[in-house]
Order: C-alpha cells, then sequence, then structure tokens
C-alpha cells in the first residue's frame, strides 16, 4: 500500500514523453557518428550540441534504437520541466520505463519531493538506487535547451557529481548545459558529438536525396556546399524540389515551406533587434569589421554579430583579424529576399534575387557595402546588392 501512495505523488508523464521517437521516413543512418556514441560504456556523460536543425534528435534516436532492449531511458524535455517536480516525476518514469530497473529497485517506488533540488535525501537516494544497478542505463535528456530553469539542472549536478556507476547521462541542446563538462572531458569520460561532425558528407546527401529522386546526382556536391552540410538545409532542399521539380525556388529566396522553417526554428529564439541586424546585414554576402555599426546604427552591432556566430546559433560566421562576418548561405539567402519583398527601396536589389556565392556577384556586392557605409546614414540598412 505504501508503494502505491508513493508512486502517485509523482506528476503524471505523457507517455510520448518518455518514447524513443520513431524515425523519419527520410532516415540516413550514419556509421561514422553511430559508433562515436558506442563510447558510452566508458563514458559518464554525452553531449549532442548544435544548433536548430542538425539532427541531434534523430542520432540518438536511431542509436537508442539498436541498443540493448531497456539500456537507454528518453526523456524529450519541454518547457514544462522548468517545474522541478514534474521533471523528476519523467526522470523517475523514464528510468522506471527502462529494462534495466529491477522489479526491486527503490526508483520505481520513490516520492518526488515537492522541492527536488533543495532534497538532498532525495538525491541520494536516486544516485544510490543507479548505483546498484546491475547494468548501467543511458538516460538522454533530448532538447534540454528548453529548461532554463535552474532547479533541474543543480539536481542533475549534484546527480552528476555523485557519479553513480549504473547512469550515462546523454544530453542534446542548442546550447552547452549548466553541467561539469569540463571535468568529464578532463577525465576523458566524455563523449561529444558537435556541429562540425553532424554536417552532412556528400556520400550521406547522396543517401538522403536517392529515395526521392528530386535531385540529379551532379547537383548534390554543389547543394552540400551552399547548404554547408546542415541537414535540415538538405532536407527543405529535397522537398522543394519535390514541389516545384528544381532547385530554383529553394536558391532563390522564394520558397515559402524554407521561409516558415527558418523563421519558426532559426529566428524564432531570437531578439526583434537581433533578427533585424540579420536582415539588414544579409545584402551583403561579406562585412569588414566596422561595417554593421554604419548599416544597423547599432553601436553593439558587433557584440551582437559575435553572440550570433556562437556555438548555440552559429547563424554568422567570422574569420580574420579584424573579422569579417557573413551570414550563412541559406539564411543570407531568404532574409534577403524578405527584405526586397518587404522594403525594396532600403534593399535597391534586382527583383530576381541570386543563390547567395553565386559567381561574380562576392566582389561587386562587398565593394557596393562598402561604399555604402561611407553614404547612409547611421540607421538606414540601404546598401546595394548586385544586379545581374
Amino acid at each position: 500500500m505504501r508503494q502505491c501512495r508513493e508512486v502517485s505523488s509523482r506528476r503524471r508523464v505523457p507517455r510520448t514523453k518518455i518514447t524513443v521517437p520513431a524515425p523519419p521516413a527520410d532516415l540516413v543512418s550514419r556509421p561514422r557518428l553511430l559508433t562515436v556514441l558506442d563510447g558510452t560504456t566508458e563514458a559518464a556523460m554525452v553531449f549532442v550540441g548544435a544548433p536548430a536543425g542538425f539532427g541531434k534528435t534523430v542520432l540518438l534516436a536511431d542509436w537508442a534504437r539498436r541498443q540493448d532492449r531497456g539500456a537507454v531511458a528518453w526523456l524529450s524535455a519541454d518547457a514544462d520541466d522548468n517545474d522541478d517536480r514534474l521533471f523528476w516525476s519523467a526522470v523517475l518514469e523514464a528510468l522506471g520505463g527502462s529494462g534495466r530497473l529491477p522489479d526491486g529497485n527503490p526508483l520505481r517506488a520513490l516520492t518526488v519531493p515537492d522541492a527536488p533540488r533543495s532534497d538532498l535525501a532525495f538525491l541520494a537516494q536516486v544516485a544510490d538506487a543507479l548505483d546498484t544497478l546491475p547494468d548501467p542505463v543511458v538516460l538522454v535528456l533530448d532538447a534540454a535547451q528548453e529548461i532554463t530553469s535552474p532547479d533541474p539542472w543543480h539536481g542533475l549536478r549534484a546527480l552528476v557529481r555523485h557519479q553513480p556507476a549504473g547512469l550515462c547521462l546523454a544530453i542534446s541542446s542548442r546550447r552547452e548545459p549548466p553541467l561539469p563538462l569540463g571535468r568529464a572531458r578532463l577525465a576523458d569520460r566524455l563523449v561529444e558529438v558537435g556541429a562540425a561532425r553532424l554536417r552532412f558528407t556528400a556520400d550521406e546527401a547522396d543517401a538522403l536525396f536517392a529515395a526521392a529522386d528530386a535531385i540529379p546526382r551532379d547537383e548534390v556536391a554543389p547543394l552540400v556546399a551552399r547548404t554547408g552540410g546542415w541537414p535540415a538545409g538538405l532536407r527543405l532542399a529535397a522537398a522543394s524540389a519535390a514541389r516545384h521539380g528544381s532547385l530554383r525556388e529553394f536558391d532563390t529566396g522564394q520558397d515559402s515551406g524554407v521561409l516558415d522553417y527558418l523563421t519558426d526554428e532559426v529566428l524564432a529564439p531570437f531578439t526583434p533587434a537581433q533578427r533585424e541586424l540579420l536582415r539588414t546585414i544579409s545584402i551583403c554576402d561579406e562585412l569588414p569589421a566596422g561595417l554593421a555599426p554604419v548599416l544597423s546604427g547599432r553601436v553593439d552591432a558587433e557584440a551582437m554579430l559575435h553572440e550570433l556566430g556562437g556555438p548555440a546559433t552559429h547563424v554568422v560566421d567570422s574569420d580574420g583579424v579584424p573579422p569579417r562576418h557573413r551570414v550563412t548561405p541559406l539564411l543570407r539567402t531568404y532574409l534577403r529576399s524578405e527584405l526586397q519583398r518587404r522594403a525594396p527601396d532600403r534593399a535597391r536589389a534586382s527583383t530576381r534575387p541570386r543563390p547567395a556565392g553565386s559567381p561574380g556577384t562576392t566582389g561587386r556586392r562587398r565593394r557596393c557595402c562598402t561604399a555604402s557605409a561611407r553614404a547612409i546614414p547611421p540607421g538606414s540598412a540601404s546598401c546595394c546588392a548586385s544586379t545581374p
């Protein structure tokens, strides 16, 4: 009777939240990355970190489905997990649903206190119960960027600090979580998969497009180069080609489906000021240091560009000393097209935009943007783009 009362004290958790997601119809299995994840047998933590659309969830779910039955406990994070009690209810339900928890393990009947982060006895019970598991379980916390409250992270840090032998914590997130990754890295107990590894190779893109048969094979390598191997960009290209019969709408910023994805998944987390800065500088293929404040009228524009180029977002590439900035090609094409639709007088560009990186355009735009910087008043986004 006591066991029923304790379990019922947990918050209700939807079954889909603790179930490994089904594979997409166009799944491309990636052995080179699955092999990296197989190193979790010796790891305390796994971190799969990259901005939106890099296939973090798809990769981890593909890997989880290949493990021994019950070896992985899955938790898809969302905004509700900022409630500390709901979060730990979900963690315990996910662990309980794995095949690695024996029937008599204390976690199956453990009550969740009102304030888990400050209940040291509760956190110690979780760690002790995991430490006694005959076989370790991997707890996957997917989309962890949704957890912005410090409370759940406080409890997870305490759990990681105890390092129970029966637990490997795998995190996927758009930003680095507030966990002691540095310590695990130093001890060689951290497995990391970042954006560079998650980018599709030409062979992986070939496999993605093979079933759809919408993109000629000789166009695959140039498309991988234009998208930087961004998995979402390649899938959007395939869908666009299937809808329109070619890549023209995709390449020129005219596909509304691509624009919707970029708006909802890439741009939505940014502030209005950040979105406006990106839109403003999109008319230049490359932006020399110091030009962004002139074009935008913002003294903090360089600092904003640095932030937008960080690992969590990475929509701006910067290199050199002093740095030169570039909005990533696909996003730049669509921002430029949107600016031309909304404010053609500001862009002074052709009504037939050309793909970012097209031959013969880069040098002219760079010279034009630099010249415009000397002529336009602060706050104006006017800068010419080359015309065909």
